[in-house]
């Protein structure tokens, strides 16, 4: 399974309960819930079962909007920076959080260029991390690559990736 692949299922793992996923795929809801807990590991599903994961993490994607697509990414980078920056640097969200909302291209792009001088010193999770904030901005279409300001709803979804992330790092 590749890493991109990967990573769109076990979004749809870490984002929605057993019984969503269930219902929206026809899934067997104690399938599902395995594969959550870590019970099963995700090497083990079907091609059948991974698919519909995977496609319905693409139309959970493309629902998005710039104002969760920017703080997601950003989040993603975040985890990065409380992985690989040095003792008494500030996080990428004590940093650059705030800004988001003024700047977000601006400032998604600055918080980029921070994290991306630890490139030599990343991981597979960082990569994976990494290839999951390219994918959220690579939704966005040329009208919303700008620094239009964010609504002020952008906080939730940083914190709903934030937590998303923190329970896959700790699975991991």
């Amino acid at each position: 399974m590749n890493n991109g692949f990967r990573q769109g299922i076990q979004w749809v793992l870490d984002n929605y309960s057993s019984y969503q996923v269930a219902k929206d795929l026809s899934i067997n809801a104690r399938t599902v819930n395995r594969y959550q807990n870590g019970e099963t590991p995700l090497e083990n599903m079907t091609l059948s079962t991974a698919e519909k994961l995977y496609n319905y993490y693409l139309i959970e994607l493309s629902k998005m909007d710039r104002n969760e697509i920017f703080a997601r990414a950003l989040s993603c980078l975040n985890q990065i920076g409380l992985r690989r920056l040095e003792k008494g640097t500030p996080s990428i969200e004590r940093k650059y959080l705030s800004d988001l909302r003024i700047k977000p291209m601006t400032t998604y792009f600055r918080a980029h260029k921070a994290i991306m001088q630890y490139a030599t010193h990343f991981d597979e999770v960082d990569l994976s991390l990494i290839d999951q904030a390219t994918e959220y901005i690579g939704t966005l279409d040329s009208t919303n690559y700008s620094d239009d300001a964010l609504a002020e709803n952008y906080i939730i979804y940083f914190s709903k990736e934030t937590v998303s992330l923190e329970k896959r790092l700790k699975i991991s």
